[in-house]
């Protein structure tokens, strides 16, 4: 991983009481009630421009190019393979046992942006992977979850077909603003 500068690290542990708080060491599944706390448009300009990205494949893209200002731990880059487009945050340094709180916390903030945006049937064409195997019961998902979830996969990941990727959101009109999403939001 490129060199990622004191700045960065200093700002890390700054939030280690709070991830201590919250056991997030021995209950890293916490990290998914943290993600979903943060809602679409606390991701600032990142957010709010992938929320108006015309198609679910350019928000992918928005958010590969401008997630770094707002979270350096990953790397963030859009690949397509399988029939799907993905996500792929890839870690940037070692976070020791508070690994999987971020990777989860990370995923599902990023992930709120989607729910913000699409209908259910949508959602449900989502695939989010997680690079470790699941041990015991899968962490406890919100109710009307209809996205799926794979454990074990080679990274961590938000994907979908590229046919959907392709289609553009309800109300897409690259001459107008998108009202229903700021609605959505506010």
């Amino acid at each position: 991983p490129a060199f990622v500068g004191l700045w960065f690290v200093a700002s890390l542990l700054d939030y280690l009481p709070m991830f201590d708080a919250v056991h997030a060491v021995d209950r890293a599944e916490i990290g998914i009630d943290v993600g979903y706390a943060i809602p679409a448009a606390a991701h600032g300009p990142m957010g709010l421009a992938a929320l108006s990205s015309a198609t679910i494949g350019s928000s992918l893209h928005t958010i590969a190019r401008y997630a770094p200002i707002r979270n350096r731990l990953f790397d963030y880059q859009v690949r397509t393979s399988d029939g799907r487009v993905a996500l792929v945050m890839a870690p940037r340094l070692s976070f020791g046992g508070y690994g999987r709180f971020l990777h989860y916390a990370t995923l599902f903030a990023i992930f709120n942006i989607f729910r913000a945006v699409l209908e259910e049937a949508a959602l449900g064409e989502a695939l989010l992977t997680f690079p470790w195997p699941v041990q015991g019961p899968d962490p406890q998902l919100p109710p009307g979850c209809v996205w799926q979830q794979r454990y074990g996969a080679k990274q961590l990941t938000i994907s979908f077909p590229v046919p959907s990727a392709d289609v553009a959101f309800e109300g897409a009109d690259p001459e107008e603003p998108r009202t229903r999403l700021l609605e959505k939001i506010e």
